[in-house]
């Protein structure tokens, strides 16, 4: 969960950094691991927001970065660009 920040756009663009973290390749063993991640997200404008809800709208983004392929984020309903 993040605080304090300024625009939706930001939460896409660390979402889409943490995804492309993730990608990264690992060295192990003289070989280079690889893993895939997705990232769901929801947004909240001040307090009072529900976190069930919230909860649920990141979990539905999730899937449906997984759905959109691997290494994808999501922001409830909204594509996230990816990072090149």
């Amino acid at each position: 969960m993040l605080a304090a920040l300024n625009s939706p756009a930001q939460a896409d663009e660390i979402a889409a950094r943490l995804v492309a973290r993730a990608a990264e390749p690992v060295p192990f063993d003289g070989r280079d691991l690889r893993v895939g991640a997705g990232a769901g997200i929801a947004l909240a404008r001040g307090p009072g927001h529900p976190l069930d809800r919230l909860l649920k709208s990141a979990d539905d983004a999730l899937y449906e970065a997984k759905a959109a392929g691997r290494n994808r984020a999501r922001r409830a309903g909204t594509a996230v660009p990816e990072r090149a």
